[in-house]
């Protein structure tokens, strides 16, 4: 058998009652908020930031570097004119094509244009500057060469492994005296 159960009648609310029970939960909860905030927090106000003065420039040191050139034209000698030169032919011409790794010969011929002989005992062709394309950094005359003679010098070099143009110097060296300064440069595609 079952039994029934009257319903229970569900209280009505009064007209906005709704409302009044909003505004008493949100002030409830206003209080509950202030009496957890501390008593120290006081608003306080962010100073604008101020002008720093700025650093005045000091004039600072220039250094000027200069460097040498290199030059088709040998150089010439020591002031005195004892020692000179002058190119006559070279081979092969400046900018020519190489592969990479390709073996050279270098030919440079010269003109003594001084008034002393070049001693080959006392003067050597010697590597400057530029691409070190050579396995030696210094070749014996392979003569003595008098005031106005000629005279064939000759390099083996192996061109760069990588593309480029690449520039080396020799010359003619005595004593503290570098006194015909020679070129080639090479390009590598």
């Amino acid at each position: 058998m079952t039994t029934l159960v009257a319903p229970v009648p569900i209280a009505t609310l009064a007209p906005g009652g709704i409302n009044t029970i909003v505004a008493q939960t949100a002030g409830a909860a206003g209080t509950q908020t202030a009496v957890l905030l501390p008593p120290t927090l006081t608003p306080t106000a962010t100073l604008p930031p101020t002008r720093t003065p700025t650093v005045t420039p000091s004039p600072t040191a220039t250094f000027i570097f200069i460097l040498a050139t290199l030059s088709k034209t040998p150089t010439p000698g020591p002031a005195s004119g004892d020692y000179g030169c002058n190119l006559v032919s070279q081979t092969p011409a400046d900018d020519t094509t190489m592969k990479k790794n390709q073996t050279f010969t270098v030919s440079w011929k010269v003109r003594n244009t001084g008034s002393t002989t070049w001693d080959s005992n006392q003067v050597d062709f010697v590597y400057v500057s530029g691409a070190k394309m050579a396995a030696e950094q210094a070749v014996d005359l392979p003569k003595s060469v008098e005031p106005d003679a000629t005279v064939t010098l000759k390099v083996d070099m192996t061109a760069p492994s990588k593309s480029g143009t690449f520039k080396t110097a020799w010359s003619l060296h005595r004593g503290k005296n570098d006194f015909c300064r020679l070129n080639i440069s090479i390009v590598i595609p």
